[in-house]
């Protein structure tokens, strides 16, 4: 019987570009909505 060999991913090398960039936008919103949530909780919202 013949296995078949599983393929391993080869990320490109825009790949590799672009993921660090993605994850520093989500890590970047994630901190936005934590700072945005605490301020809100202390009524430290900006008076519109």
């Amino acid at each position: 019987m013949n296995k078949k060999r599983s393929q391993r991913f080869h990320p490109s090398v825009l790949t590799k570009k672009l993921v660090p960039v993605f994850m520093a936008v989500i890590l970047l919103g994630l901190l936005t909505v934590i700072v945005v949530t605490a301020m809100a909780v202390l009524s430290i919202t900006p008076g519109f």
